[in-house]
């Protein structure tokens, strides 16, 4: 039998995991401001309650790019201050703890492929001064391995890269 459930109409969901709904809100709601990564108990949802927990919300020079699940975490690409940044969360005793990922910051990440029924999965990065890269990653044991990159096309000893601010 289908029916409604109790969620409003402009969330976007983002998965399911240890029997938490996930999902990220458009528009604030209740004490969540929108673009939060928010969970709720399905088995909650489906008899009509809503005990919403936030899992992340975003500060003024954050937005969540893409989450994907493995077997035990949640990963969010986020854009903080127009840089990649991995975070995991993992569910345990109905609490979210949230980990960084060891990974370069200084360039664009893109979560290639996560596999939902193991901690593994493919991370793509590249930088101004690093060509496109492919990496086998575990989420569990934190380990990362070079599977690929492109043949660099100048020679990238000596130079770095730096993100200024300024005052407007």
């Amino acid at each position: 039998k289908a029916f409604k459930l109790p969620l409003p109409i402009d969330i976007e969901m983002k998965g399911l995991h240890k029997g938490q709904f996930l999902f990220s809100n458009r528009k604030a709601l209740g004490k969540f401001p929108a673009g939060s990564l928010i969970a709720v108990e399905f088995s909650e949802l489906l008899q009509g309650n809503t005990p919403y927990q936030l899992v992340f919300t975003a500060n003024e020079r954050q937005s969540i790019a893409s989450i994907d699940i493995s077997k035990d975490y949640i990963y969010a690409n986020l854009l903080d201050s127009v840089r990649s940044r991995v975070v995991r969360w993992e569910y345990k005793n109905k609490t979210w703890t949230e980990k960084d990922l060891p990974l370069e910051t200084s360039g664009s990440i893109t979560l290639a492929s996560t596999d939902d029924e193991s901690n593994r999965m493919l991370i793509g990065y590249e930088d101004f001064l690093t060509p496109s890269s492919l990496f086998a990653f575990d989420g569990g044991t934190l380990e990362k391995k070079l599977v690929t990159q492109l043949p660099p096309r100048f020679k990238a000893k000596g130079l770095t890269i730096a993100q200024e601010f300024v005052a407007s």
